[in-house]
This record gives C-alpha cells, sequence and structure tokens, in this order.
C-alpha cells in the first residue's frame, strides 16, 4: 500500500508566499521600465529656481503633459511593488541582518520616491495647462524644488542603496551568482541615474532581468 504525503498548511502558505513575492520581482521592474517610457524625458531636467530653465522645461514638456499622470501611476505601482521584491530579496538570501536592513531602506525610500516624482510629475502637469497664465507657471515651476523637494529626493536614494544591499546578501548566501547579483545592484543604479523617457527606459532592463533570475531562485524547492 502506498502511503501519499500530503503537503502540510505551513508548507503551503510558504509556498504562496514565495510566489506572491516572485510576482512582484517580476511586476515591479516591468511598471518601473514603463514607466518611465511613458514620462517625458524633459521632466527630469533640473532648473535649480531658475526662471529660464524653469520655462524651457516647461516648453518640452507641454506636448507630452497627457502622458505625466500615466506615468506617476506606473513608477507608484512599481516601487510599492518594489517594496515586496525586496523582501522577496531577503528571504532568498535566508533573512540575514545585511538583507533585512537593505529592505527597511527599500521600504523607507519607496514612499517618498513615489511621492517626489507624484510633486515633479503632477507639478508639471497642472503648469503646462494652456489655460494658466505662462508668468504665474514659470514663477511656480521655478519655486517648486525647495528644502521639502531636497529632503524626499534624498530618502527616495534609499531604494537603490537597500537593492545594492539586498544584491550583495544574496550573493553572499550562495543564491545568487555575483554577476546575478550585479544585475540587480548595478540595474538599480541605472534605473534611478538614467533619467526618463524611452531611452531612460533601456537602462532598466539589468534590473528587469536580475529580478526575473531572483524570482526564479526564490521559487525553486530547495530554497
Amino acid at each position: 500500500m502506498t502511503e501519499t504525503l500530503t503537503p502540510s498548511p505551513t508548507t503551503i502558505v510558504d509556498t504562496r508566499a514565495r510566489r506572491l513575492l516572485g510576482g512582484a520581482m517580476l511586476a515591479a521592474p516591468i511598471l518601473l521600465l514603463a514607466g518611465t517610457a511613458v514620462l517625458p524625458a524633459a521632466i527630469g531636467g533640473r532648473h535649480d529656481n531658475d526662471r529660464a530653465e524653469a520655462l524651457h522645461l516647461l516648453h518640452a514638456v507641454a506636448p507630452d503633459r497627457g502622458r505625466l499622470p500615466i506615468g506617476f501611476v506606473l513608477v507608484t505601482l512599481g516601487l510599492a511593488l518594489l517594496v515586496a521584491a525586496a523582501f522577496g530579496l531577503s528571504q532568498l538570501a535566508r533573512g540575514s541582518r545585511l538583507s533585512l536592513a537593505g529592505a527597511a531602506l527599500v521600504t523607507i525610500g519607496a514612499p517618498a520616491g513615489a511621492a517626489f516624482n507624484a510633486v515633479n510629475a503632477l507639478t508639471a502637469y497642472r503648469l503646462t495647462d494652456p489655460k494658466l497664465p505662462p508668468d504665474s507657471a514659470i514663477d511656480v515651476y521655478a519655486g517648486s524644488i525647495g528644502p521639502a523637494g531636497t529632503v524626499t529626493f534624498l530618502l527616495y536614494l534609499l531604494v537603490p542603496l537597500g537593492m545594492i544591499l539586498l544584491a550583495i546578501a544574496s550573493w553572499r548566501a550562495y543564491t545568487l551568482a555575483w554577476w546575478q547579483a550585479a544585475l540587480v545592484g548595478v540595474g538599480v543604479l541605472l534605473g534611478v541615474a538614467s533619467g526618463e523617457g524611452p531611452v531612460g527606459a533601456l537602462f532598466t532592463l539589468p534590473l528587469c532581468l536580475g529580478l526575473l533570475i531572483a524570482a526564479r531562485r526564490l521559487n525553486q524547492p530547495s530554497q
């Protein structure tokens, strides 16, 4: 007589959690790539409170203003799922202290990144409204950075720092090869530094590939 082994509830829950985290690891970079591609390249330009630069940027963004809201939504969703992806990487790294620190940094930085992108995209969207007086729009946009924007951007930089820690932790746990971990760590740096627009979106591809490999490793029975 053959005995049939039934998976325990704990095993079933763990498998489902891994699949959900793996799904987040796949979806997050794709959403970030799509959002980056949709956003006008000029939206990432700096104006440093200069009216002439602000005028130039608003003129560059205005023809594509209709893409700003959808780009913001895609980037925000991508950052939200990146938090779940970070905890998936932490589990892949067997919950080491380094990986937990990395996941915590991503959790703190992702909302700040969403806020930074929201202010940037929605402010530009409002100020490129044809009904708004141009002079008023330029003055508002030129002064839209401020200390709060600087602090929010600095908090946003915790995201790439956290992802780099997670990549290192996964490599140290021998769950990712060095080049696979490099795709995650270097890929997130390229994604943050590249800027917006279709060309900038291409720099998100290494992160997409790195998290794809990590998601597959997470869902292997041995992990």
